[in-house]
């Protein structure tokens, strides 16, 4: 082979996979994230159980201390 045809060889080459690339770059762009679920949320939630627990461990010692008297 000669020193032209394997230039031509490589820049088709290189030519495909800028190609592969742009595509796969437009592919990535499209791709809509998912929403992550709002941590507020979640600790606001484990907060009032929490203090429900809290209020329920309290009722019991009540409980307890009373029958120990």
């Amino acid at each position: 082979m000669t020193v032209e045809e394997l230039q031509i060889i490589v820049r088709t080459k290189t030519e495909s996979a800028e190609k592969k690339i742009a595509g796969l770059k437009k592919r990535f762009e499209s791709i809509q994230q998912t929403k992550v679920p709002d941590v507020q949320v979640s600790t606001g939630k484990a907060e009032t159980a929490l203090k429900r627990l809290q209020a329920e461990v309290d009722r019991t010692q009540a409980k307890m201390a009373k029958i120990n008297e």
